[in-house]
């Protein structure tokens, strides 16, 4: 299959866990798609601005590091000034797809993206990985990363992964409670096409699910 086959963009929506991240890796190591992470978008412009007393985006960015240290969503307003324009430019400048790890969190944001693409009549796709709250709980438990991405650097956990309480208000109050509202935003414009994936599957059975339906669709 051909990149100019596959839809302008395809957005990944599941809870912390469900592997977002790694699908988005291997699309993008498959097809050669442009990727946007929204975490590591926002973890980089607060690391450029959060301590840099010369920006004009240092409160904004302190703003962002303490909402995403608390586990909470960020201002959708700090949402759309740190994505927006690289999203449209994306979006609009390349004749690479694009893959993002969100759809939005909250009906604001989902509800504003789902706007731009009918507006600019861009096609486009949303898989949706399910996943229980104890499969989400463990996986988030195991996980770490690298800071700079260097190799034997020893990786850390995000203080986001931590705290029990700030894993069930991701799961429960930011993903559960906005589930449906996101779901029905993208599924009543009439250009967005949905796919529902078990995230408890394995990596390989998830990829292969995502690829099979995307061949079928464009």
């Amino acid at each position: 299959m051909s990149t100019h086959k596959l839809p302008k963009l395809i957005m990944l929506y599941g809870p912390p866990g469900s592997g977002k991240d790694v699908q988005t890796r291997l699309l993008c190591a498959r097809f050669g798609l442009q990727s946007i992470f929204w975490g590591e978008s926002f973890r980089d412009f607060v690391a450029k601005h959060a301590e840099d007393t010369t920006s004009s985006d240092q409160e904004r960015a302190k703003r962002v590091r303490e909402y995403m240290l608390r586990g909470m969503p960020i201002l959708t307003e700090d949402m759309m000034y740190i994505l927006q324009q690289r999203i449209i430019f994306a979006l609009q400048n390349s004749d690479q797809s694009l893959v993002m790890d969100k759809p939005g969190s909250l009906p604001a944001e989902a509800q504003w993206l789902s706007d731009f693409l009918v507006q600019h009549n861009l096609s486009n796709c949303l898989i949706h990985f399910t996943l229980p709250f104890e499969i989400s709980l463990k996986r988030i438990e195991g996980r770490s990363y690298v800071p700079s991405g260097t190799s034997g650097e020893k990786p850390i956990k995000r203080p986001d992964d931590i705290d029990l309480e700030t894993l069930k208000y991701r799961y429960y109050v930011l993903y559960e409670s906005n589930r449906q509202s996101v779901l029905d935003i993208y599924g009543s414009n009439n250009l967005t096409k949905i796919l529902e994936i078990d995230a408890n599957d394995s990596i390989e059975s998830i990829f292969a699910q995502i690829v099979t339906f995307l061949e079928k669709n464009y």
